[in-house]
């Protein structure tokens, strides 16, 4: 080979060499630093440089030191560390420099600077950078009143003050329903600090779903230490967070038996849950339909109610119907069964059951006892139908079960309301003066007969078509509510009759009339705000064509207009807007020659006369 082609290559292998030991790597992390003992910095973010040179020489540098109070020291720069690296790929630094310039309050100063620490395989970051100020800037003054040691660590992960390990649940706020169950994760307490040096406590979950990177931080809560124990307790209200505005509804942390039990309301609508337990109880509300009687007699009709179920797992909960509250007998109290017994098909329909032999409540506000069973079910879709029998023992001697001492109270919650009759048939919608132009045709409903109560427990007859369109189609009410119909019920043939003006609903103020019968051909009108009707008819019944969506068939003929196949009102529109002619039904209607928009029921043409 050539001397001078061996020269070159000799020369570039050499440049390729000494190019690859000029590896330069930067680890982002944490900075946490201390001055004679106090706290400088937590949780800055910092970034840390290490040029390798090759041959287990490296060069350290963190770049503008800077530190509330103290402002930019400027750069901790550590040459001709030493590199030991071990056979799992963890490298071990150490180095120092006697006589650093760096810069206090803007004036120069003289420190010496060492460094310890590790980097593993992955990158995790584990350095200390103890730094020694020279008052004097004479670093051979090692006196200790001349040394001020200023302590400085980076991370790859962040300092806590505090962490437990446990399980995150997500939860509705509303009704408690779980929207992530328990997952383990980690709740972990550490500080950083506002732009001026304060003090600022964060509380971070890490392992909350349906959050990004699962790590919920939140940041200004305030913090009570019990010295004695280390519990610690924090409170704070419109917290701010990644996941949203937070409110800490309980925080209790004790870090030295790793417990915690926290609750924090998001403005989402969720609640996270965190524990250091794993099957916690949860709860979960179901909002219904109360229904009593006592001794035969009813006391409540459909009163509008909530049970809660906490579960613990392993096939037991807790009942509780709080603030049994009874026309007449007031507040008794809550209903509270611990210790259910609960089992859950294969379909999810959970059935349960629990005794209470010997319950306080109060009548009248005096002290009774009474013994409680639950019995019923709860479906995957959550549809609750429970009975309560409730068993009040007049002397107060749950021991004594003598007929003349046990007044029966029967209880039932139900998910769904309960009727006194319901009748399957049509509805429609018009204006009260042409039902012949419908604004919503005939669809299937169902029109229900139920019971309520007024303030003084007098029962209140309510109708309701269940399942409806009010207006154009858009405008949609699911259950169409009268209260305080005047109902007479012919026991003999189980027909109904209904009336009332004035009444009170929930699209408007209204009359009603009509009847309903098991037996066919029966109608009742619901006439809202006196311009509106609502119709209620059984399947079979049809005297208004239009309701039924019949097609007239509308065609001119010479000096006339001919409508056929409808028996409702007709009316003829000039082009300029003017009604030139209104008939009924079946017709043939003499106009002028000219262009005419004809309309019948639900039927509108233009048509051209000649």
């Amino acid at each position: 080979m050539n001397k001078k082609i061996t020269l070159l290559l000799g020369a570039a292998i050499m440049a390729l060499s000494a190019g690859a030991a000029e590896a330069v790597s930067s680890y982002s992390g944490y900075l946490n630093v201390d001055m004679g003992g106090e706290p400088l910095t937590y949780n800055g973010a910092a970034t840390v440089t290490i040029t390798d040179h090759g041959d287990g020489v490296c060069d350290f540098l963190l770049p503008d030191l800077t530190l509330a109070g103290l402002g930019n020291l400027g750069d901790i720069s550590v040459p001709a560390c030493s590199v030991e690296t071990d056979t799992e790929g963890t490298s071990t630094y150490a180095g120092h420099v006697e006589s650093l310039s760096l810069a206090l309050y803007g004036n120069p100063i003289v420190a010496g600077v060492d460094i310890a620490g590790t980097i593993t395989a992955d990158g995790v970051v584990d350095v200390t950078v103890p730094v020694i100020w020279y008052m004097d800037n004479d670093c051979t003054n090692k006196s200790e009143e001349n040394m001020v040691p200023i302590n400085v660590k980076f991370t790859s992960e962040r300092s806590n003050y505090a962490s437990v390990n446990g399980y995150c649940a997500v939860v509705s706020t509303s009704d408690n329903t779980n929207i992530y169950s328990h997952n383990p994760a980690k709740f972990d307490v550490f500080y950083t600090q506002d732009e001026v040096g304060e003090t600022i406590v964060n509380l971070s979950i890490n392992g909350v779903k349906g959050v990004d990177g699962e790590e919920m931080v939140i940041t200004g809560a305030t913090v009570a230490k019990d010295e004695t124990t280390g519990v610690l307790t924090f409170t704070g209200s419109s917290l701010s967070s990644n996941a949203g505005v937070v409110n800490i509804s309980n925080a209790v942390v004790k870090p030295a038996t790793n417990e915690a039990d926290c609750v924090f309301t998001l403005d989402n609508g969720n609640t996270i849950i965190f524990s250091n337990i794993d099957n916690w109880a949860t709860s979960k509300n179901f909002s219904g339909f109360l229904n009593v009687d006592m001794g035969g007699e009813p006391l409540t009709y459909n009163g509008a109610a909530t049970v809660t179920i906490t579960d613990h797992g392993d096939g037991v909960c807790d009942f509780l119907l709080p603030d049994l509250t009874l026309a007449g007998l007031g507040n008794l109290g809550d209903i509270s069964v611990p210790a259910c017994s609960v089992e859950t098909d294969t379909e999810g329909t959970s059935t349960y059951a629990g005794h209470v032999e010997s319950l306080s409540l109060a009548l009248y506000g005096n002290p009774i006892v009474a013994g409680v069973d639950i019995a019923g079910t709860i479906t995957a879709d959550g549809v609750v139908d429970v009975t309560v029998p409730v068993i009040w023992y007049m002397d107060n001697d749950c021991t004594n079960k003598s007929e003349e001492n046990m007044v029966p109270i029967n209880v039932k919650f139900t998910s769904e309301r309960s009727n006194y009759a319901s009748f399957e048939g049509l509805y429609a919608v018009a204006p009260t003066e042409d039902h012949n132009a419908p604004i919503v045709y005939r669809q299937p409903a169902q029109l229900d007969l139920f019971l309520t109560q007024d303030e003084v427990g007098n029962p209140v007859y309510n109708l309701g078509v269940n399942g409806i369109q009010y207006a154009d189609g858009t405008e949609a009410v699911t259950d169409f509510v009268v209260s305080g119909v005047e109902v007479e019920e012919n026991e003999t043939t189980g027909d109904f009759t209904f009336a009332g003006t004035g009444l009170t609903s929930n699209v408007g103020t209204v009359a009603v009339a009509g009847s309903a019968a098991a037996s066919e051909n029966y109608e009742v009108v619901f006439t809202v705000d006196g311009v509106r009707d609502i119709i209620f008819q059984d399947k079979v019944k049809g005297d208004v064509k239009a309701l039924n969506a019949v097609k007239a068939d509308i065609y001119a003929v010479k000096g006339a207009i001919v409508v056929n196949g409808f028996d409702g009102k007709v009316t003829v529109i000039a082009l300029d807007a003017k009604t030139i002619a209104v008939a009924k039904g079946d017709a043939s209607i003499a106009v002028a020659p000219g262009a005419y928009i004809v309309r019948a029921g639900n039927t509108v043409k233009k048509v051209i006369v000649k």
